[in-house]
């Protein structure tokens, strides 16, 4: 009986050992300027280059000093190890961790839909005029800045 508790009770443990499901993250942090002067409210997200089952998308929103910080799609801190296109969007919808009320989300919606011309990103007739950074970073496809995430924290220095 105690050999079956004792290899239930290690069974156990190991279900709990890895903690949440998905892959090791590391901290991605940065700063976004745009010819010397930080820009707020703009999503960093890393696109993964090989979009495979498992990839896993990072983003990120500006503060009023052009800084950020990463979050996973599964809301933890960080991304995972991997090559990553970075994509910028001037929206003010929110970025993964962000924790808006209705009223923020409603107006949120507002802004996007006037900034973009009621376009979803990256669609044919989006309005890119107003972007505060060069359009080429608003898709994955024609974005010019890549980043390898390995095994320790990473820092961008997004000098645009």
């Amino acid at each position: 009986m105690r050999l079956i508790c004792l290899a239930l009770g290690v069974g156990l443990m190991g279900c709990n050992a890895g903690g949440p499901a998905g892959p090791t993250l590391f901290p991605v942090t940065g700063v976004l300027t745009v010819g010397g002067q930080p820009v707020a409210d703009v999503n960093v997200q890393l696109i993964p280059v090989e979009l495979t089952e498992n990839a896993v998308y990072s983003a990120g929103k500006t503060d009023a000093s052009g800084k950020f910080s990463v979050v996973a799609g599964n809301g933890n801190p960080g991304a995972a190890k991997g090559k990553y296109k970075v994509v910028l969007s001037k929206v003010a919808a929110a970025a993964p961790g962000d924790n808006l009320s209705p009223e923020q989300v409603k107006k949120a919606t507002e802004e996007y839909k006037k900034a973009t011309g009621d376009k979803p990103p990256g669609q044919p007739g989006e309005n890119t005029a107003s972007l505060p950074f060069p359009k080429d970073y608003a898709k994955a496809e024609t974005s010019p800045k890549e980043v390898d995430v390995v095994d320790k924290p990473v820092t961008l220095e997004l000098s645009l």
